[in-house]
């Protein structure tokens, strides 16, 4: 078996991530894909493409999950460090 995975933060306004997968399995192959996007800003996009041709007792697997956080208003807070 065959595992792939990506985790990805498109970070800033308007930032775009393109994805694309393709592959040909034989035999008994087996591919695993996950995919893990965080979209901090609005307007960020991501976009997948993942296609597989599968042939024999060949198996493919693909879960994805992209995570909207609410964009902040105000920066996040800082540690103060001792000096």
């Amino acid at each position: 078996m065959v595992q792939a995975g990506n985790g990805l933060r498109p970070d800033g306004r308007q930032a775009h991530v393109r994805l694309l997968s393709a592959n040909h399995l034989k035999e008994r192959k087996q591919l695993d894909q996950r995919t893990y996007q965080r979209h901090r800003y609005r307007g960020a996009s991501s976009n997948l493409f993942y296609a597989s041709v599968l042939d024999d007792d060949s198996a493919s697997v693909f879960s994805g999950m992209i995570l909207v956080e609410e964009e902040r208003t105000t920066p996040a807070p800082t540690r103060a460090t001792a000096t």
